[in-house]
């Protein structure tokens, strides 16, 4: 399993994440999920990364 993978299931979950319903999602094991995540740190700036594409930043400034 990739980590773009794993990001992409925690940014279409709007409840609760769990290594059991990231299994049924992504069709594989509960262990193997929960391996991933043991081998691999994810920050903020991780997710930025993988989604920064698809938004649409805007910035407004009010003085």
């Amino acid at each position: 399993m990739e980590s773009a993978q794993y990001i992409a299931y925690l940014l279409s979950e709007s409840r609760k994440v769990s290594c059991v319903k990231a299994s049924k999602v992504l069709e594989m094991s509960h262990g193997e999920i929960n391996r991933f995540l043991l081998s691999n740190s994810f920050t903020g700036k991780d997710l930025f990364k993988v989604v920064r594409q698809g938004l649409k930043l805007e910035c407004t400034l009010s003085g």
